[in-house]
């Protein structure tokens, strides 16, 4: 983990790199079709800022010699040739997209943050005057969170690239710090600042931790040197002062026995510097974590390993694609079923408003007892696979996120389960109070429940586990078909756990 004080010089490394082409070579090609701009609820402004940050983050995709190279639907062999030929080149590209889509960000979520305190002020006025204007004003209030929500996943859509799309990094970044911060009460210009400093050099990029949904671990992140780094940053007098003889003591210009002796008589200063240690430590972990896929976890405080399957995960967006199909040739709406358990619609125009009691009456006519549905748009919420990542066209992208289009995804969860049966792995329902006792022993994991029950598995080796919903948005935002997570349930052995 790295640290800077807001007035301490940073100093350029040398080239750094990483891949955008494996995140790309996770989804179909886009097709090629001209971007409108169309009056929405949200406004043709918000939409043309949208607009300009999507194509902002993807900035490969502007690139016409890589367009060209793409066209003769490139093997992995041809793909990996052009990368190496070709690394850094496109890093600096992506870098360049990035840092505008950055500053893009940081600006309209300063003037919406800006908003939304004024609408909610008006808000409780009308409700303190029991106005009429109540309805308009909670309406207001909620147009702008969605358009705040819109701009921080479109951050993470950056945060999403930096990590190359692997999605139990992104779950290490939160902390589950309760509520968020508008910019202008944090540190942010500070921050801003050093992040400008990095970013001065092509090959590196860092992004605020604050513009995203989920990031709570430092206050920058992103690619140094090659490597990934976790930044925190100090401001102050006092904070420069202590970072400068920490820096002093990792040097050896400074002794440990004469550190202690200057703060010795700084109460304050001494629970600080406790405070920027136990920062540091767990940065340091999960930063080991993320690089090694294994080390010492400071949330459970105990060692963990990351497994990684054997084969190749598969996805369900050859089905997706066909939907994007569908939609053109029927223009208001398709529906797809993925191995035999998760229900898929898109909806436009008036259709939109059929598409949830759709599903509904789906699941009533097929006698589906359990079931989860969800907006895709949800995943805006969570800290998986941005919207941005869909095997749709870019058109459609936007039109989803926007919402012009909708899409509701349904999974019958009785049919999920007779997937693990097929696999060897046995499902039941617990009773409400071993669901409850299950609750209370793994509060760091969210159980899916339904009446208060939860599901118990136990697979071909013995190993019990719970389905929780970690698991099932693998599914919903992740676009992993069931029969591998039901098929992927075997990989853990007895074995796994005694080490």
């Amino acid at each position: 983990m790295s640290r800077y004080h807001s007035e301490k010089r940073y100093k350029r490394k040398r080239r750094g790199h990483y891949s955008h082409y494996k995140c790309r070579g996770k989804r179909e090609k886009r097709a090629t079709v001209r971007i409108y701009i169309s009056e929405t609820i949200l406004g043709a402004e918000f939409e043309s800022l949208v607009l300009r940050i999507v194509d902002a983050i993807f900035s490969l995709d502007k690139n016409q010699e890589i367009q060209e190279f793409f066209k003769h639907k490139p093997s992995e062999d041809e793909m990996r040739s052009y990368m190496m030929a070709h690394a850094q080149e496109s890093v600096r590209t992506i870098h360049t997209g990035f840092k505008k889509a950055q500053n893009l960000i940081i600006n309209g979520l300063i003037q919406i943050q800006s908003e939304i305190k004024k609408a909610k002020e008006q808000l409780k006025e009308a409700r303190r005057q029991k106005s009429d204007k109540k309805e308009i004003c909670l309406e207001k209030v909620n147009i702008l969170e969605y358009k705040e929500t819109v701009l921080k996943h479109l951050a993470d859509t950056i945060f999403w690239h930096l990590i190359e799309g692997k999605l139990y990094i992104a779950r290490r970044f939160y902390q589950n710090a309760p509520g968020s911060k508008n910019l202008e009460d944090t540190n942010y210009k500070s921050v801003l600042l050093v992040a400008d400093k990095i970013n001065e050099n092509p090959d590196n990029f860092v992004l605020l931790a604050d513009i995203t949904s989920y990031v709570q671990i430092g206050d920058l992140f992103g690619i140094i040197d090659g490597k990934r780094n976790l930044i925190e940053v100090k401001e102050g007098e006092r904070n420069g002062e202590i970072l400068e003889d920490m820096d002093a003591v990792n040097n050896s210009y400074l002794s440990i026995s004469e550190f202690f002796e200057k703060y010795k008589e700084r109460p304050k200063d001494v629970e600080q510097i406790r405070r920027i240690l136990k920062q540091k430590i767990v940065a340091n972990d999960e930063i080991n974590i993320i690089n090694t896929d294994s080390g010492h976890d400071p949330v459970t405080d105990r060692n963990i390993k990351i497994y990684t399957p054997k084969e190749a995960t598969p996805y369900f967006y050859d089905e997706l694609h066909d939907l994007e199909k569908q939609l053109m040739t029927r223009n208001f709406w398709a529906y797809t079923v993925v191995d035999s358990c998760l229900h898929i619609g898109l909806y436009k125009n008036k259709w939109k408003t059929l598409g949830r009691p759709l599903l509904e009456a789906i699941a009533k006519e097929q006698n589906i007892e359990h079931k989860i549905i969800v907006d895709a748009r949800s995943v805006m919420k969570t800290m998986d696979c941005s919207l941005l990542f869909l095997p749709f066209s870019r058109q459609l992208i936007i039109d989803i996120l926007l919402g012009k289009v909708l899409m509701f995804l349904m999974l019958d969860i009785d049919k999920f389960m007779k997937l693990f049966e097929y696999y060897g792995t046995t499902c039941s329902w617990t009773s409400r109070k071993e669901a409850t006792m299950l609750n209370e022993s793994t509060k760091n994991l969210n159980l899916y429940l339904n009446g208060n029950r939860a599901i118990k598995m136990k697979n071909v080796h013995g190993v019990e586990s719970i389905m929780t919903m970690g698991g099932l948005a693998k599914i919903k935002f992740n676009h992993i078909r069931p029969t591998y997570m039901a098929y992927s349930s075997n990989y853990f052995t007895n074995e796994d756990f005694d080490e």
